[in-house]
């Protein structure tokens, strides 16, 4: 049994064969061997953070890599975070798409930071002035829906 999986240690081999071993893998390398890597598992999650601060000139490739990935293996679920740029929610609209916003767990938000008051108040021993907390509150809040 190989410590790497096959399809990457056969990759390797032929590369190194080609006296090319030290040389980093192509776009399109890597595009034909992650199907073959996903056939191992039986559940691949994908997480790609901050999508609209790839190079818009690339990020086109990377969406349709994706969708092929998603349409090829069956085994494979794709979360996505990103800021909502014109051309990435273009190319991201599909029937198996699932939106989410800040605004939607806007009450779960602010009770999370009521309790981490609470116990920043336990700690200190003193409580925190309701203006602070309030203000506190709305800042992360805000911030939040801006992002």
């Amino acid at each position: 049994m190989w410590l790497i999986q096959e399809p990457l240690h056969k990759l390797y081999k032929k590369i190194k064969d080609e006296g090319h071993a030290s040389d980093t893998l192509s776009y399109s390398q890597s595009e034909a061997l992650l199907p073959k890597l996903l056939e191992a598992y039986t559940t691949t999650t994908i997480i790609l953070d901050a999508l609209d601060e790839c190079d818009k000139t690339k990020r086109y490739r990377l969406i349709k890599t994706l969708k092929n990935l998603i349409r090829d293996c069956k085994n494979l679920k794709v979360f996505i975070t990103s800021r909502r740029d014109p051309d990435i929610n273009t190319h991201l609209q599909s029937e198996d798409t699932l939106e989410m916003s800040a605004t939607d767990n806007e009450n779960d938000i602010r009770l999370f930071v009521r309790s981490e008051l609470d116990k920043v108040e336990e700690t200190r021993g003193r409580p925190i002035s309701l203006a602070l907390r309030e203000e506190i509150i709305e800042t992360l809040h805000n911030k939040s829906n801006s992002m």
